[in-house]
C-alpha cells in the first residue's frame, strides 16, 4: 500500500508536499498505518501532496501527480498522489484523508471507490488539530471490497467479511451543500443511476435532503483557511521553539514559545476537536475577516472560529 505524505511513516520524513518541512525521519507509524502493519500491510512508498495539502490538485516542489486515465489531466487532490497510485496499478490500494473533498475529489478523478469516515469512526491525528476537526483519513481502492477491508482495519472494527442480504435504507440527495450552488446534470445522472442500482438489488432507496445551513460554505472555509495557517506556523523561523514572543497552546495540553510575527501579537489556537478555535489578537492576522462575522465568529477585534 501506499501512505499520503502528511502522516507518520516510521523511517521516513513526512514532507506534507513542502520544501519548508524537515526532512526528519518519523520515530513511530502513525496510528492508522500501525494498524495496516499489523494486518499484513507492506508500505511500499509516500505519495506526493501539493503544498500543506491545502489544494484540490497534486502540484507542487515534490512533482506533479497526474490522472493515469489522461496524464494531461490531474489525478486531484489533495490525495492525488494516493488515487494515481492505485490508479495506475501501483498499489491495490493506498491511504489518505479529506478535510474538503481531498479523498472524494482524486477517487472521482481516477475512477475509484473512497468513503470519508464519519466524525471518530478512524483515527485522525493530521497536522495539527485535523483543520479543526474537518479532517479524516480513509481508503483509496478500485473496488468497493477492497475499501470496505481497508475501512474496517483502518476503524479497527475486525468485522466479518460475509456478504450482507438485508436491505438498507439508503437516502437519495441531489441537492447541493452550498447555498446558491446548483448539482450539475451529470453528477445528478450519476446519483440517480447508483440509487435506481441500489434498489433493484432489494434496497430501499428514498429522496432525503440533508439540512444544510447557509452558512456552511463560509464556514467551512475559514476553518480550511484557519487549519492551513496552524499547520504553517511551525515553517517559520521567526516563530520556532525558542523564540521570545507570544505562547501558543494547543487544547490546554502544551505550549512552546514562539517568536514575533510583524501586526500579530498573543495568539492561541486550539486544537481541541470537542471546541475548536483559533483566536488572533489583531484583525490582520485573524483566520476570519472581522468585517464579516458569522456563526461562531467575533468582529471585536479578535475572530474566533
Amino acid at each position: 500500500m501506499a501512505v499520503k505524505d502528511n502522516l507518520a511513516v516510521r523511517g521516513e520524513s513526512a514532507r506534507n508536499g513542502s520544501a519548508a518541512t524537515p526532512d526528519t525521519p518519523a520515530e513511530r507509524d502513525h496510528v492508522t498505518v500501525a494498524r495496516l502493519r499489523a494486518a499484513g500491510a507492506v508500505v511500499v512508498g509516500l505519495t506526493n501532496v501539493p503544498e500543506l495539502c491545502v489544494f484540490g490538485t497534486t502540484e507542487g516542489v515534490h512533482g506533479t501527480a497526474r490522472n493515469p486515465w489522461d496524464p494531461t489531466r490531474t489525478a486531484g487532490g489533495s490525495s492525488g498522489g494516493s488515487a494515481a497510485a492505485v490508479a495506475a496499478g501501483m498499489v491495490p490500494v493506498a491511504l489518505g484523508n479529506d478535510g474538503m473533498g481531498s479523498l472524494r475529489i482524486p477517487a472521482a478523478n481516477c475512477g475509484l471507490v473512497t468513503i470519508k469516515p464519519g466524525h471518530g469512526v478512524i483515527p485522525a491525528g493530521i497536522g495539527n488539530g485535523d483543520w479543526f476537526g474537518m479532517s479524516e483519513n480513509g481508503p483509496l481502492a478500485t473496488t468497493v471490497e477492497d475499501a470496505w477491508l481497508m475501512f474496517d482495519v483502518l476503524a479497527g472494527t475486525g468485522k466479518d467479511h460475509a456478504p450482507r442480504t438485508a436491505p438498507r435504507r439508503v437516502a437519495l440527495s441531489l441537492r447541493s451543500p452550498l447555498l446558491g450552488v446548483t448539482v450539475s446534470r451529470p453528477y445528478a445522472d450519476a446519483a440517480r443511476a447508483a440509487g435506481a442500482l441500489l434498489s433493484r438489488a432489494g434496497h430501499d432507496v428514498r429522496p432525503d435532503e440533508p439540512p444544510y445551513p447557509w452558512w456552511l460554505g463560509t464556514t467551512s472555509l475559514a476553518h480550511w483557511t484557519a487549519g492551513t495557517a496552524v499547520d504553517a506556523e511551525d515553517l517559520d523561523p521567526r516563530r520556532r521553539p525558542g523564540a521570545p514572543g507570544c505562547t501558543r497552546r494547543w487544547g490546554g495540553v502544551s505550549s512552546q514559545a514562539c517568536g514575533p510575527v510583524t501586526g500579530a501579537s498573543n495568539c492561541v489556537g486550539s486544537s481541541n476537536r470537542s471546541s475548536p478555535r483559533t483566536t488572533c489578537c489583531s484583525p490582520r492576522r485573524s483566520p476570519v475577516a472581522a468585517r464579516s462575522p458569522m456563526p461562531g465568529t467575533s468582529a471585536a477585534g479578535c475572530a474566533t472560529c
